[in-house]
């Protein structure tokens, strides 16, 4: 079942320059890509990730090392029946080891695998979740500009009705206190106005603070879209979201890294042995003593009990596995949260699509009203609280109408992000519903 809007509730927004709304939510998105600290953070996570993981990686690896030296030997003699001698000196060593048994060694380099992976999935979460700010700060951009659109219609529209009232009032045809309560309402629409014009300003601070730049025009949103409810069972999207949304995967991959690092800890408690080669040359000896050169290799396997480490090795332990149930509890608290949020979007969303359709036939209905109610006026049927209250609902419709449209933008959006189903394509989609 679908939703054509060809006229009612146009996006007619405040021109900001003659050029009116030349950037769309593609080139928006393109330059929050480029200025979100968020986002970057995030890359720059994964790299470090990569980094510990190849560190964690290396020290399973052989250790090979090498050292050498030259020198120059002066050696003198108290007796003078022993000639003095000047010799030169030179040695290397060249050294191998291999862990052979190393049981933390393995867990840690298993926990920073798990830690990349969880880092990758916070990433994706950042892309995801630009991705959704883009869209509803570039909206509420949009919905601002429309409501003071509207506002400054209906004050106009006010203002030349006060205008004709004292017009009348002078001819006598109408009396003092219609003019008041026009007057009345157009206060209350101007006292409205600043409220609007705070919360378009407020709108454009926050689509600035993610792309780091002043934008120019927006692109309005079309008037011909059409406007399609969720289908589905809602169960079922809550299983797709708590498979996909990345904030789960993240939370799951974070109990992993607890699961290993207990693992790790414990396993200070078990023995190490380690593979060792040794080559070693020299020509002098004790003191620089002058000698025949000499190659030593030595081969050898070196073994480390731990036996008490003062408690150490205990609490560590028990802070291991402090951290996992503080994972296991951020984990549930996201799988909660993701749920609801899963249920409110979807219901939204649709609860919004329905309010596009009523609202359409409010404003028609509204329209058709306040047209009889200015024919009665005209010839003294209705008074001028009825005309006030018919150009009202009028305003109100059209109100409720955008603000209808925007929400389904919205709430659809944060549906998709949540249920991890957000992605380019789907900013493709939603651009495509701007004017050209």
């Amino acid at each position: 079942m679908m939703i054509k809007i060809l006229k009612a509730g146009s996006c007619a927004l405040i021109l900001l320059s003659s050029n009116a709304f030349s950037e769309d939510l593609l080139g928006v998105y393109q330059k929050a890509v480029l200025a979100d600290p968020t986002l970057q953070l995030a890359k720059l996570k994964i790299q470090v990730g990569d980094a510990q993981q190849g560190q964690a990686g290396g020290a399973l690896l052989p250790q090979i090392n090498a050292s050498g030296g030259i020198s120059k030997n002066y050696r003198q003699f108290e007796s003078k029946t022993i000639d003095n001698r000047n010799y030169e000196g030179m040695n290397y060593n060249i050294s191998v080891t291999q862990s052979l048994m190393d049981v933390q060694k393995y867990w840690n380099w298993q926990k920073h695998q798990k830690i990349t992976e969880q880092y990758q999935a916070e990433g994706l979460s950042a892309e995801q979740t630009l991705l959704f700010d883009v869209v509803d700060r570039y909206f509420s951009v949009l919905e601002e500009a429309d409501n003071l659109l509207l506002v400054e219609k209906e004050k106009i529209a006010t203002e030349k009705k006060v205008e004709q009232l004292h017009k009348q009032y002078a001819k006598r045809v109408i009396k003092i206190t219609d003019v008041l309560d026009m007057e009345a309402e157009l206060d209350g629409i101007k006292a409205h106005e600043i409220e609007v014009q705070t919360n378009f300003s407020l709108a454009r601070e926050r689509l600035f603070e993610l792309t780091g730049q002043t934008l120019g025009d927006l692109k309005p949103l079309s008037v011909d879209i059409n406007y399609q409810p969720l289908t589905g069972d809602i169960n079922t999207w809550i299983e797709k979201a708590k498979a996909l949304n990345p904030d789960i995967s993240a939370k799951k991959k974070a109990i992993a890294v607890a699961d290993d690092f207990i693992a790790e800890q414990k396993s200070r408690h078990l023995p190490t042995v380690n593979f060792r080669f040794n080559h070693y040359m020299t020509d002098t000896g004790f003191q620089g003593t002058q000698q025949p050169k000499s190659d030593t290799q030595v081969i050898g396997l070196n073994v480390t009990l731990p036996i008490f480490s003062g408690g150490t090795t205990y609490y560590q332990t028990k802070e291991a596995s402090y951290q996992m149930e503080m994972a296991k509890q951020e984990h549930i608290a996201v799988l909660r949260g993701t749920i609801k949020e899963t249920r409110d979007s979807f219901l939204t969303t649709n609860a919004s699509y329905r309010k596009i359709k009523s609202s359409l036939k409010f404003l028609e209905s509204a329209r058709k009203s306040r047209d009889a109610m200015l024919k009665g006026f005209k010839h003294g049927v209705n008074v001028i609280s009825d005309v006030i209250n018919s150009e009202t609902r009028v305003f109100t419709a059209n109100r409720d109408l955008l603000q209808a449209k925007y929400a389904y933008i919205k709430h659809k959006t944060r549906f998709k992000r949540v249920t991890g189903d957000i992605s380019y394509a789907s900013l493709e989609e939603i651009n495509s519903w701007l004017q050209k």
